[in-house]
C-alpha cells in the first residue's frame, strides 16, 4: 500500500458526507495504491451511514475508536494504517482534485523528506463580518486556515502546516504519537497535538516542505464567526502553551509563580490596550491586542488548575543517524 489518507470524525456526519463526496472527484495517479480510513471517535450520529453511502465509489475503511479525543483517533489511525505514507485530513473539507496527485508527486521528487504539508483555505458558510476581514492576518489561525505562499519552501519551527492538510512517512509517524493531553476533545478548546509531533521530528533531523498545490479548503460555520468564538480558540491557545510546557519540562515549578505573575500583568496592559483601541481604531489594531489578553488568561487559568505533570511523558529525542 502506498498511501493511508486519514480522517478522524466525531459526530459531524453531513460535513463528512460533502467531503466524501468531494472525494469522488480527486484524480488518482496511475499505479497508486491507497485507502481512505474514516475514524469514527465514539460517534452517534449517523457516520456510520453516510461511510456505507461511499463504499463503492472509494477505497474506504472505518475504523472506531470509542475514546473521545482526536489525539487518541489519530493514534488508532496510525495502528491501522497500511499506507507507507500516512496523509491526514478532516471532516470538514473539500479537496482539490490534484490534492493527491501533488502529494505523490512530492513523495517520489523528495525522496529526504518525512513530511509535507499544504494550503488550507477558507470555506465560509456566510461571508465573514468586517472586523473579521480587517484583522484576517491575525486571526486566521484561528479558524484553522494556513497559507504560505505559493512556492515549495521548508519548514521550520515557526511555519509548520496545519492538522487538516499534512502527510508524513508512517515509519516516522509510528515513533512520534499524539498526546491524548492534546487536541480537541469533544467541546475542549485544547489544540496542539500535531505541533508538538512535528516540532519533536524536525528537532530529531527530519525534514518537511510546504506544497503549495496541494490544497483544499477548510469549513468555517457562521456561529465561528463570532467574537465569542475567537475569545474561546485564544484561551484554548494560552492552556495548550502550559500543557506543551510540562509535556516538555520546560517550565521548572520555582518559576510557575513568576510566569503567573507575568501573566497577570500582560493581561491588564493587553486588555487596557485592547479597551482603547477599540474605541478609536479599525480591527486590524484591537484585535492582535484581545488575542494577547486571551492567550495570557488562558496561561493563568491553566497554571491555577494543577501543578502536577500531564500523564504521559516528553517525547524522548530521536537523532537520526547521519
Amino acid at each position: 500500500m502506498d498511501i493511508s489518507v486519514a480522517i478522524c470524525t466525531w459526530n459531524r456526519a453531513d460535513l463528512l458526507d460533502q467531503t466524501l463526496q468531494r472525494f469522488h472527484q480527486l484524480v488518482i495517479p496511475e499505479g497508486l495504491n491507497w485507502e481512505l480510513l474514516v475514524i469514527n471517535n465514539a460517534c452517534t450520529d449517523r457516520t456510520e451511514e453516510v461511510v456505507d453511502q461511499h463504499r463503492d465509489a472509494l477505497p474506504l475503511r472505518m475504523v472506531k475508536e470509542p475514546r473521545a479525543g482526536h489525539s487518541r483517533a489519530r493514534n488508532r489511525a496510525i495502528d491501522v494504517a497500511q499506507g507507507r505514507w500516512l496523509i491526514w485530513t478532516d471532516d470538514d473539507v473539500l479537496v482539490s482534485p490534484g490534492w493527491l496527485i501533488c502529494y505523490w508527486s512530492a513523495i517520489h521528487s523528495m525522496p529526504d523528506a518525512s513530511f509535507f504539508g499544504g494550503p488550507v483555505n477558507p470555506w465560509f458558510e456566510k461571508p465573514p463580518a468586517k472586523w473579521i476581514t480587517e484583522s484576517w492576518e491575525t486571526i486566521s489561525s484561528a479558524f484553522a486556515i494556513r497559507q504560505l505562499g505559493n512556492e515549495v519552501l521548508t519548514f521550520n519551527h515557526h511555519s509548520l502546516p496545519f492538522g487538516a492538510n499534512f502527510g508524513l512517512r508512517l515509519d516516522v509517524q509510528k515513533q512520534y504519537r499524539y498526546n491524548p493531553d492534546l487536541g480537541r476533545k469533544e467541546k475542549e478548546m485544547l489544540s496542539g497535538d500535531e505541533t508538538v509531533v512535528l516540532r519533536q521530528m524536525m528537532a530529531d533531523g527530519h525534514q518537511g516542505y510546504w506544497l503549495p498545490l496541494a490544497s483544499l479548503e477548510h469549513y468555517i460555520p457562521a456561529h465561528r464567526l463570532t467574537l465569542d468564538y475567537v475569545k474561546k480558540y485564544y484561551h484554548g491557545l494560552g492552556r495548550t502553551a502550559v500543557v506543551v510546557e510540562r509535556l516538555q519540562n520546560t517550565t521548572a515549578r520555582n518559576r510557575r509563580a513568576s510566569k503567573r505573575v507575568m501573566s497577570y500583568a500582560k493581561i491588564m496592559l493587553y486588555s487596557a490596550l485592547y479597551g482603547l483601541l477599540r474605541i478609536v481604531a479599525s480591527p486590524s489594531w484591537w484585535v492582535p491586542y484581545l488575542a494577547k489578553s486571551l492567550r495570557h488568561r488562558g496561561r493563568l487559568a491553566a497554571y491555577r488548575e494543577t501543578v502536577d505533570p500531564p500523564s504521559q511523558p516528553a517525547i524522548p529525542s530521536r537523532r537520526r543517524a547521519a
